[in-house]
């Protein structure tokens, strides 16, 4: 069998074990949503934290920053852990791919976004995208420090805590 055609088909597996296992919504957006490196720009970022500040009624930026990188970072890596692990197809991992649009009628749910052009690059995730999704957290990170007025380290600590809820949720399941 094709190999890609072997994981166009098996995508369509993925995606509804990435549904039930981490109770995630995926849905695919336009190209012209706004993506995790369109928050490398200084205004964008800027008006993405404060828009995020409003809808949860942060008290400062540097509260929302924080609350924003607890939020995203459960679909921006949760998935591609447990695709890693469960030696499924899933995205490749990278920042212009990462929709963070938030629908009018948001609420804190698990959703990941994907650009459309993203859906189409499922491949299987080894260890060199790990290094690739980390590379552009610490860019990302730094500029989301820079603009939140949060310490950098916060941000990462705001992940390993979901990093360590998500493998706590697995242990308990099995």
């Amino acid at each position: 069998m094709n190999m890609s055609f072997k994981i166009q088909a098996e995508k369509c597996a993925t995606l509804p074990i990435l549904q039930q296992r981490l109770k995630l919504n995926v849905q695919i957006l336009p190209e012209s949503s706004t993506t995790l490196d369109c928050l490398l720009n200084d205004d964008v970022c800027r008006q993405v934290l404060q828009d995020f500040a409003t809808r949860i009624h942060a008290k400062n930026l540097t509260c929302a920053t924080s609350l924003f990188v607890k939020y995203w970072c459960t679909s921006w890596i949760l998935p591609f852990l447990y695709c890693h692990a469960a030696v499924l197809p899933f995205v490749k991992w990278d920042s212009s791919a990462l929709v963070i649009d938030l629908p009018e009628q948001w609420y804190w749910d698990r959703t990941l976004q994907l650009n459309q052009t993203s859906f189409y690059s499922f491949q299987i995730i080894h260890l060199q995208e790990f290094n690739d999704l980390i590379e552009q957290l610490n860019v990302l990170f730094k500029q989301l420090a820079k603009i939140g007025r949060v310490p950098y380290v916060l941000l990462w600590e705001n992940v390993a805590v979901r990093v360590v809820q998500f493998y706590h949720s697995l242990q308990i399941k099995i």
